[in-house]
């Protein structure tokens, strides 16, 4: 398998066409001539036509290696493919470090199924080992991911939480989305956090708002902070 043809020298060119003409080669400081038979795979992220017509690229070696052509799509072209490989390298990467981590959050699958990949399935590789190293909770979040991957989801944040404290300060009510099925305590989390963005952050209205009292909403926001801490501590210990 020869990986980025397109970068090989072409004087390496010349050689390698002589290989696969003449089935014959000769060891770097060798002067024997040695016969071999072999299927040749070649990949390239280069335009090999292109290529040919800058005279970067031998046209003969293209044709002889051109013999069945297979085009595989960029990764921004089938994005159905990135949640399977993301669970493949997570489960990979989790063996190779010894880090426990049992999965990754919505969030931060939207953001790479999302993400345009122009480094294709080797950055997409990258990102997930990195985001396994990086962890510090025992699913990756948006928080693990470079910023160049999250920073979309991370805008669309922002700007959600704009448009609620506008909302509120027109009166105007806000929508709020659920992905359904959804566990009930996740919804109910959301609805708490819409609210408080809504209210900017003022935790009597919210309450009022969300129809509780106000210790019942500080009771369950410091049960999801010690949630939170939690999680942080166990993989610590992991």
């Amino acid at each position: 398998f020869l990986d980025e043809i397109g970068e090989m020298s072409l004087s390496a060119q010349v050689r390698l066409l002589r290989v696969l003409q003449d089935g014959e080669f000769t060891r770097v400081g060798g002067n024997e001539v040695l016969k071999t038979d072999v299927r040749v795979i070649a990949a390239s992220n280069a335009d090999l036509e292109r290529a040919v017509e800058h005279n970067t690229f031998r046209r003969d070696l293209y044709y002889r290696l051109s013999v069945f052509p297979i085009r595989l799509p960029p990764l921004r072209e089938r994005p159905e493919d990135i949640h399977p490989l993301v669970i493949h390298f997570l489960e990979h990467y989790k063996q190779k470090t010894g880090r426990f981590i049992s999965g990754i959050s919505k969030d931060a699958l939207a953001a790479l199924t999302s993400y345009d990949w122009p480094g294709n399935v080797r950055e997409l590789e990258n990102a997930i080992e990195r985001a396994v190293i990086i962890a510090s909770g025992r699913q990756i979040e948006l928080d693990d991911l470079p910023e160049a991957v999250s920073k979309r989801v991370v805008d669309e944040r922002t700007h959600l939480r704009h448009e609620r404290i506008e909302a509120a300060s027109q009166g105007r009510a806000i929508t709020l989305e659920i992905d359904v099925p959804s566990p009930i305590d996740e919804i109910e989390r959301k609805a708490i956090e819409a609210t408080l963005d809504y209210t900017s952050g003022d935790k009597t209205r919210a309450a009022r708002a969300l129809g509780i009292g106000r210790k019942t909403l500080y009771r369950k926001l410091q049960q999801y902070d010690d949630a939170r801490h939690q999680v942080s501590d166990d993989t610590d210990q992991v």
